[in-house]
């Protein structure tokens, strides 16, 4: 039987570890990755060029296959971004560099300037100016409750620390 799997995983391009019986969950998450990468995707842009080829370049359409949609593909590419930011933080590649290794293209400066976010306000907040002092509010209810709350509490522990001493 063993064999028979072997065989038949290696013909459809399935690692062998991916359907054995002992893989754990890091090692089988990182062959569904490979799998993906090294057969699926292959064998989908294959799919992809030929009914393009055949089928919607005569009537001006394309069809996508959109492996961004898939979560192992999903989760290698936030890893990979986030090691990208690393390099950019740390000052070893541009960010140019980053976007390329990502497969995106370079930005402009007008694209730079949207993504930059925006300055904090230092506007003065008026309520926070002793120049314009706010009207006093009356408190509601609750909040008097719980001032005399804690000052009864206060009170007891002070008597008792008092009669410690």
């Amino acid at each position: 039987f063993d064999q028979i799997r072997t065989q038949v995983a290696s013909a459809f391009g399935v690692p062998e570890t991916m359907i054995a019986d002992a893989a754990n969950y890091a090692t089988a998450k990182e062959h569904r990755l490979s799998f993906y990468q090294d057969t699926v995707i292959p064998k989908a842009d294959q799919i992809q060029h030929a009914l393009n080829r055949q089928l919607f370049e005569a009537q001006g359409l394309e069809f996508v296959f959109q492996f961004d949609q898939i979560e192992a593909i999903q989760k290698d590419e936030a890893e990979k971004a986030e090691y990208m930011r690393m390099l950019v933080d740390g000052k070893i590649i541009t960010k140019d560099e980053a976007r390329d290794a990502l497969g995106y293209e370079p930005m402009d400066a007008a694209q730079e300037e949207e993504l930059k976010p925006p300055a904090p306000d230092f506007t003065p907040n008026p309520q926070n100016n002793p120049q314009n002092p706010q009207p006093d509010v009356e408190p509601d209810v609750n909040q008097k409750a719980l001032e005399a709350a804690v000052q009864d509490d206060l009170r007891k522990w002070e008597k008792k620390a008092l009669s410690k001493g």
